[in-house]
């Protein structure tokens, strides 16, 4: 289900795609709550800084829990990665929280974004 990793695996960096997955006005609660990042523009601009600063070197997610509620969603899943930026090995291991909505005629019922996301990181990780 991963709303961005699949999307950002290997050398083609499909931005667009990824932008796909997002309502224009998704809004991302950082880690503790300690900001947000407002607009598809600018979560994608997330992905792709991150990406152009860093190598991803392993990145794990668990299956989603889905909890469906007529036109809306609640996808979490564990995830763990490694990465290098500036030399420096980094690892993370955390959850993300996905809220998404159905969008589209009843034709397309099945299409889904994503309106909300946070990611608790574990501490010590």
């Amino acid at each position: 289900m991963s709303c961005g990793a699949s999307a950002m695996r290997g050398p083609n960096r499909r931005y667009d795609e990824l932008a796909s997955l997002f309502d224009e006005r998704i809004v991302m609660a950082l880690p503790g709550f300690a900001g947000r990042v407002e607009g598809r523009d600018a979560l994608v601009d997330s992905y792709r800084e991150f990406m152009d600063r860093s190598t991803l070197v392993h990145y794990e997610e668990d299956p989603p829990a889905i909890d469906i509620f007529g036109d809306t969603v609640i996808a979490t899943f564990h995830w763990s990665m490694q990465w290098i930026t500036q030399d420096v090995e980094n690892r993370a291991a955390g959850s993300d929280a996905f809220v998404l909505r159905r969008v589209g005629p009843p034709a397309a019922a099945n299409r889904w974004i994503a309106v909300w996301r946070t990611m608790p990181v574990e501490s010590g990780a």
